[in-house]
C-alpha cells in the first residue's frame, strides 16, 4: 500500500512541473518552425519576429540562436547576427551550416583573418564545399596571403562552372602577386573569352595590358630610332644659345635620332643601368648651324609600392658645324607616385654645369625644380599631361643671367582606330637678373608655343609615322630678340 502511495505522490509531482515544461517547449518550437518557413520565404522580418519568440521559451536552443542569427546576416545586421551565431557556436558549433554562416559573417564584416580560418575548417571537413572555397579564397587574397587563396579559387573553379569565370580571375591577380605571369595571362585570357559579367571582362583585360606594358618595362633592353624630314621657316643661329637670335632664313632640313638604354640589373623594384642617345639635325643649305649631340645617361631607380625614387647623371657633348660647342653635366634626382592605373606625378630636381667651349661668358651652373603630372582615360586611348618648372642659371658673364617660369600642357587621343592627335601647348617667362650691357636695360621675354600632330603605326606595332606641326612666338623687350618661327616635320620611328 505504501509503494503505491509513494508511486502517486511522484506522478502528480511530475504532472505539476513537467507537464507545463514540455508545452514550454511546445510553443518554442513552433515559433522555431514558423520562423524557418518565413526565412525560406525571404520574409525576415516574420522570421526574425518568430525565432525571438522561440527564444523567449528557451534561449540556450543552439537551433533557434542558429537560425535567429543567419535571419540577421540576411538582414545585414551584423551586430545583431553576431551576437547570436556566436552563442550558438558556444552551445553545439557541429550544427549542420552554422559554421559556414558564421565565417560568412566574419568574411561580410571584412574581418578576414578569422574568416579565412573558418572556411578552412570547413573546407577540411568537407572539400566539396564550393562556396567555402571561393569565399575562403577571396578572406585569404584579402590578407594578402596570395599564395594560399590560389588552391582555393582553382579547386572552386574546378568544380563549378559558374564559379569558374569569377575564380580564375582572382586565381589570375594570385598568380601575378607571387610572379607567375604565364599562369596569370592563362587565367585572364579565360575570363576575357568567357566571363558572362562585362565589367569582369573589361577587369580581365586591364589585368592583361598591365602585364604587357610591365614585359615591355621588364625587358633589359630599349631601342629608339626616328628619322625625319623638317621644314624650318626661321633657322636658329646658335641651335643652344640662350640669346634666342634667329636667321630670318627658311631651309629644309634631316634629323636624326638614335637613342638606346639597358639595364644591367633588372628588377621589378629597382634597375640599373645606362643609356646613349646621338641626335643630329643637317641643313640642305645653311650647313653652318648644323647640330650633332651625344648624351649619356647612367640611372638607378628603386620602387616602394607606389612610389619609385631615380637618380640620372647625363653628361652631354654639342657640336656645331662639326665643331665642339658645349659640353653639360646633369645630376637628376626624381620622386614619381603612381597614385592610380590612371594618375602619375613627378616631382624633379636638376643641376646643370655648362661649359661653353666657344665662349667661356656663357659658362654657368643652373638648377630647375620640375613638377608634371599624368592622367590617362578611355581606357587608355586618351592621355592628359602637365608640367611645370622653374630654373635658375647662374653665368660666368652679367648679361647671362636669368630665371625662367616654364609651362606645359597637352592632350593627346586615339581618334581613329591607330591614328592617334597629339596637342601640346607651351609658355615661358624669361626675365634676366641684370641689365644687358649692349641694350643697357634688363631683358625680359615671354614664349608662347604650340605643336599638333597625327602619329600611326604602319605597317607594324614597332613602326610609326608622324606628321607634326610646331609654332613658337618670343616676346621680347629688345626688339632684335623677337621672332617668330614654324617647323613642320614627317618623320619614321621604329621601337624595339
Amino acid at each position: 500500500m505504501r509503494k503505491w502511495l509513494n508511486f502517486i505522490i511522484f506522478t502528480v509531482f511530475c504532472l505539476l512541473f513537467c507537464v507545463p515544461v514540455l508545452a514550454q517547449e511546445e510553443q518554442g518550437q513552433m515559433y522555431y518552425d514558423l520562423g524557418v518557413f518565413a526565412y525560406e520565404d525571404k520574409d525576415y522580418e516574420a522570421a526574425a519576429e518568430n525565432f525571438i519568440k522561440a527564444l523567449s521559451y528557451n534561449p540556450e536552443d543552439a537551433h533557434y540562436n542558429h537560425y535567429l542569427g543567419k535571419t540577421y546576416l540576411d538582414m545585414a545586421a551584423y551586430a545583431k547576427s553576431e551576437r547570436y551565431l556566436a552563442k550558438a557556436m558556444g552551445l553545439d558549433p557541429n550544427i549542420e551550416g552554422l559554421m559556414y554562416d558564421y565565417a560568412f559573417l566574419n568574411y561580410k564584416t571584412a574581418n578576414y583573418e578569422k574568416s579565412a580560418d573558418l572556411f578552412a575548417t570547413i573546407v577540411e571537413k568537407d572539400p566539396s564545399n564550393i562556396l567555402a572555397q571561393y569565399h575562403g579564397g577571396i578572406s585569404l587574397y584579402e590578407t594578402k596571403s596570395y599564395k594560399e587563396a590560389l588552391d582555393y579559387f582553382l579547386n572552386a573553379s574546378a568544380q563549378s562552372p559558374t564559379i569558374k569565370a569569377n575564380g580564375y580571375f582572382y586565381a589570375g591577380v594570385c598568380y601575378r602577386q607571387i610572379g607567375k605571369d604565364k599562369e596569370a595571362v592563362e587565367m585572364f585570357e579565360y575570363v576575357k573569352n568567357n566571363a558572362d559579367a562585362v565589367t569582369l571582362r573589361e577587369q580581365a583585360i586591364k589585368w592583361l595590358d598591365a602585364i604587357e606594358a610591365e614585359k615591355k618595362l621588364l625587358k633589359p633592353y630599349n631601342l629608339y630610332v626616328k628619322l625625319g624630314y623638317q621644314y624650318d621657316d626661321n633657322v636658329r643661329l646658335e641651335p643652344l644659345d640662350e640669346s634666342d637670335l634667329y636667321a630670318d632664313e627658311d631651309d629644309f632640313l634631316i634629323v636624326g635620332l638614335f637613342s638606346g638604354k639597358y639595364n644591367f640589373v633588372n628588377k621589378r623594384k629597382y634597375k640599373v643601368g645606362a643609356g646613349l642617345s646621338y641626335y643630329q639635325k643637317s641643313h640642305n643649305e645653311l650647313s653652318l648651324y648644323d647640330l650633332m649631340a651625344g648624351i649619356a645617361n647612367l640611372f638607378v631607380k628603386y620602387r616602394f609600392d607606389k612610389i619609385m625614387l631615380g637618380l640620372d647623371y647625363l653628361p652631354s657633348q654639342y657640336w656645331v658645324d662639326s665643331e665642339e660647342y658645349l659640353l653639360q653635366h646633369q645630376v637628376r634626382p626624381e620622386l614619381t607616385w603612381y597614385a592610380s592605373s590612371k594618375f602619375v606625378a613627378k616631382l624633379s630636381a636638376s643641376y646643370f654645369n655648362k661649359d661653353h667651349l666657344q665662349d667661356d661668358d656663357r659658362d654657368s651652373n643652373a638648377w630647375e625644380l620640375g613638377l608634371s603630372n599624368y592622367y590617362s582615360f578611355f581606357n587608355g586611348k586618351g592621355a592628359l599631361f602637365a608640367g611645370i618648372g622653374y630654373e635658375s642659371n647662374d653665368a660666368s658673364f652679367d648679361d647671362y643671367d636669368y630665371t625662367q617660369l616654364k609651362t606645359k600642357l597637352g592632350l593627346s587621343l586615339t581618334v581613329f582606330k591607330n591614328i592617334t592627335l597629339a596637342l601640346t601647348g607651351r609658355y615661358r617667362d624669361k626675365n634676366y637678373d641684370n641689365v644687358d650691357s649692349s641694350h643697357l636695360k634688363k631683358r625680359e621675354d615671354q614664349k608662347y608655343g604650340g605643336s599638333v600632330s597625327l602619329s600611326s603605326k604602319l605597317f607594324w606595332s614597332w613602326l610609326s609615322i608622324m606628321l607634326e606641326y610646331d609654332y613658337t612666338d618670343n616676346q621680347s623687350n629688345i626688339d632684335i630678340y623677337t621672332y617668330q618661327r614654324s617647323k613642320t616635320t614627317l618623320s619614321l620611328s621604329a621601337t624595339f
